[in-house]
Formats: structure tokens, C-alpha cells, sequence
């Protein structure tokens, strides 16, 4: 798995695409994680995903949908992105959805060992923010997403379409031969961010295919 991955991120880098994935200090990782975070008075939830795209594209921020929209209808927003880019991927998240939507259950951690001590394959390697504390959110169990719902409480409507979206895209990825969620969450950026807008189909779909995810 490991030369695998380094054979892709090498095709990507050469591309050009994704420059966040060519980082190699951010191949590995947990699943669905984020952060516990209080700053300047407020208390947050801040998912990994968002937290990673935010340091490498700063100028180019998450942006799932208004904030009066409903999960679901930021989660069918981004979808839509994929969409116009590349319909098979469309297709097969838009499947996954409903198998989400019919599997996942919300619990407290306590209940869920998995919750409590998850993790995918290696280390989790970046620089947390030190206003944070990290978190476990949600850990697919065979065919079960098992969500803390203390913490999904905590999370704002974007941040939780982006977990659901994660998981989405990390259910497709694992059944692409994936092993970790690294390629999840690069994804689930890319999708969710503006820098999507200025992809064209031919440029995106070669991405989903360098990563063998066709």
C-alpha cells in the first residue's frame, strides 16, 4: 500500500494536481476526526478536512452553501459540483448517500468503543491548531457509520455536511482498495472548496483517475 501510494502521488504531483496531496507528511489519517477547538471566546468544532485545505489554500475557502441551507441541501450542493464534472463519480456518492442516510446511527462515544480508539492505517501527521483539542466524530463499522452525536451537536451545518460528505467519499475510496482516509478528505476538500469551480471535467476526471478511483 505504501508504494502504491507513493506511485500516485507522484502521478498527481506531476500533474500538478492537488498540490495539498504531494505533501507526504499527509498521506495518513484517521477517519471522520476533527478538532474540539475554543477560541477568542467561542467554542467550535473544526473537522480535519476543512482544517488541512485551510492551511495549504487559504485564499480559497470551504464553501458548502448559505448558511440557511440544511445539511442536506449543502451536501446536494456539492454533490451537484461532481456532478457537471463527472457523472459516474456523481452517481456512485449519490448511491453511497443513501446507503448513509439508511446506516448511520447517532450515539454517545461511550457506547461505541470504535469512537473512542479508531484509527485507519499509520499516524495521523500535521500540526493541530494549539487552541484545539482533537476529537473522533465518526468511524464506519462494517456496513454501519456510527456518528458522536454530542459532537455532531457542537458542529456547525457546513462542518457537518462535510462529515457526511467525508464519509461518503472515504465509503467509495475503501471499496477502491484505500486502506486510510488521506484521499477522503483531499477530496472532500477539493469538492467542497471554490478552487472546484475553475476545474475542468477532462482536468478532474484525470485526477479521479490517477487515483484509481474509476
Amino acid at each position: 500500500m505504501k508504494q502504491f501510494k507513493i506511485l500516485i502521488l507522484s502521478i498527481c504531483c506531476a500533474a500538478g494536481f492537488l498540490s495539498s496531496i504531494c505533501y507526504g507528511s499527509h498521506v495518513t489519517g484517521n477517519g471522520g476526526i476533527g478538532f474540539e477547538c475554543h477560541k477568542d471566546g467561542k467554542d467550535f468544532i473544526w473537522l480535519l478536512d476543512d482544517y488541512e485545505w485551510s492551511q495549504y489554500f487559504p485564499d480559497q475557502p470551504i464553501y458548502r452553501g448559505p448558511p440557511t441551507f440544511s445539511v442536506e441541501q449543502m451536501v446536494t450542493n456539492v454533490l451537484d459540483r461532481v456532478r457537471e464534472l463527472d457523472l459516474q463519480l456523481y452517481y456512485r456518492y449519490l448511491s453511497v448517500w443513501t446507503i448513509f442516510k439508511q446506516r448511520s446511527i447517532y450515539v454517545s462515544a461511550t457506547d461505541v468503543p470504535y469512537l473512542l480508539n479508531t484509527r485507519d492505517t499509520g499516524d495521523v501527521v500535521y500540526v493541530k491548531p494549539d487552541f484545539c483539542v482533537q476529537v473522533q466524530i465518526a468511524v464506519q463499522k462494517g456496513l454501519i457509520f456510527y456518528i458522536d452525536k454530542d459532537i455532531w451537536n457542537l458542529m456547525e451545518r457546513s462542518a457537518q455536511a462535510g462529515l457526511v460528505l467525508h464519509e461518503i467519499i472515504y465509503y467509495d475510496a475503501l471499496r477502491h482498495g484505500y486502506q486510510d482516509s488521506w484521499v477522503a478528505r483531499h477530496i472532500n476538500s477539493l469538492i467542497s472548496s471554490q478552487r472546484i469551480e475553475s476545474m475542468e471535467p477532462r482536468e478532474f476526471r484525470k485526477l479521479i483517475s490517477a487515483l484509481d478511483l474509476r
